[in-house]
């Protein structure tokens, strides 16, 4: 997850492709990853066993991190920063230092699969069925693994999240802040084109309307010149661009919404994927036979891997049906051109057709005894007749 969550941040800042086409990059290595998990779970079930196979695959793993390590490191694969102050002048990564990195990458991939389909099969071993109270405890084996996983997952997005340090959001709000109450009782200019600007034209937005009284902070004055120093710097706390980064340029609108909006859904979506995947994970272990765990296991995250896959084919298709010449569509790599909402609308459509098939296949399903309980049972009855018998005689 450290990996994957700064894969596009990556993609994007240093080797200069588009966000859609890094998306799709991400979503195609998650997807591999799950997709080796089942012939990991082969190699375990019929070759090595778990535990060789959980060590085998480790090390492949470390060998891909650190090759991953080495093709992000070297200067002969790293390109040079953009010109943000002329368009169109990021040179992207070209097809040897792509080779390289996908080489790494993939060999992490190879890695992760190998290792994914055993440690929950290996695990789940060490309870023995016969005995009630770790028959009980391997119930919650399997929520304890997941929240492990989800453990790794919080740390690998606020921890180990790759971003160059910009300095802090609260001082660039408090010189934002402190900037316009020094310049409170001067008039806001009939255009914002008049106001000062810093910032290269690649990188603004547009002002909006809201808080306006913040842009007196980029009314420039003959007073916001440092004259102490040898240089005409000017300080941030008596002027400062910072509150909309404008752009005349621009012609639509930015959207006065909070990423914020998609938190109850996204934590209705999370809730819904803790209860399936533990569930799920249980289902598949104690369900399939002995030979066959790991390998069912990693069927079980084959079907994780094929949605990364889809997504990555989605996003190509909608990105041909609805982009236009004029860079507007449903995913462009402008976040204010896009139509995130009609993309959310399909996927709900998506969602509802992946329930009807859940539904049809849950129906299908017939619960059977397992040959353990067979067997206990086999042992009850034997033992209470042979009992009956020797109180008679």
């Amino acid at each position: 997850m450290g990996i994957t969550v700064n894969l596009v941040t990556y993609l994007v800042g240093t080797m200069h492709l588009p966000s859609s086409t890094s998306s799709k990059i991400v979503s195609n290595f998650a997807g591999t990853t799950l997709l080796l998990c089942l012939l990991g779970g082969i190699i375990a079930d019929s070759f090595l066993g778990k535990y060789w196979t959980i060590v085998v695959f480790y090390l492949i793993d470390a060998l891909g991190v650190g090759a991953l390590a080495i093709s992000t490191g070297l200067p002969q694969l790293r390109l040079a920063p953009c010109n943000t102050s002329l368009p169109n002048k990021c040179e992207q990564a070209n097809a040897f230092q792509m080779g390289v990195f996908y080489t790494a990458l993939y060999a992490t991939a190879l890695g992760i699969g190998g290792i994914k389909s055993s440690v929950s099969g290996f695990g789940s071993e060490q309870f023995d069925d016969k005995d009630e109270k770790e028959k009980s405890q391997k119930t919650y084996f399997f929520n304890r693994i997941y929240s492990f996983i989800n453990i790794g997952t919080l740390l690998a997005v606020t921890v180990l999240v790759f971003q160059k340090c910009l300095g802090s959001l609260i001082i660039h709000i408090l010189k934002n802040v402190v900037a316009a109450v020094r310049k409170r009782n001067l008039k806001l200019p009939p255009s914002a084109d008049l106001l000062f600007e810093d910032t290269p034209v690649g990188s603004r937005i547009r002002r909006t309307a809201q808080y306006r009284c913040l842009d007196k902070a980029a009314i420039l004055v003959e007073e916001d010149h440092n004259t102490n120093e040898s240089s005409s710097t000017t300080s941030p706390w008596r002027l400062f661009s910072d509150k909309n980064r404008g752009n005349k340029n621009v012609t639509i609108a930015t959207l006065s919404i909070s990423a914020f909006l998609l938190l109850p859904q996204f934590i209705i979506v999370g809730n819904g994927e803790g209860f399936m995947y533990s569930g799920q994970l249980n289902f598949f272990i104690t369900q399939s036979p002995k030979g066959m765990k790991a390998m069912s296991t990693g069927l079980f995250q084959t079907t994780i891997s094929f949605g990364y896959l889809a997504s990555s084919l989605l996003i190509t298709l909608v990105k041909r049906v609805t982009g236009g010449g004029d860079g507007h569509g449903w995913l462009t790599d402008h976040i204010n051109n896009w139509r995130l909402d009609m993309f959310y609308a399909l996927l709900a459509i998506l969602s509802l057709i992946n329930f009807g098939a859940y539904l049809l296949c849950a129906s299908w399903y017939k619960p059977s005894t397992s040959e353990v309980d067979i067997a206990l049972n086999e042992v009850v009855v034997v033992t209470g007749a042979t009992g009956s018998d020797q109180n008679k005689e």
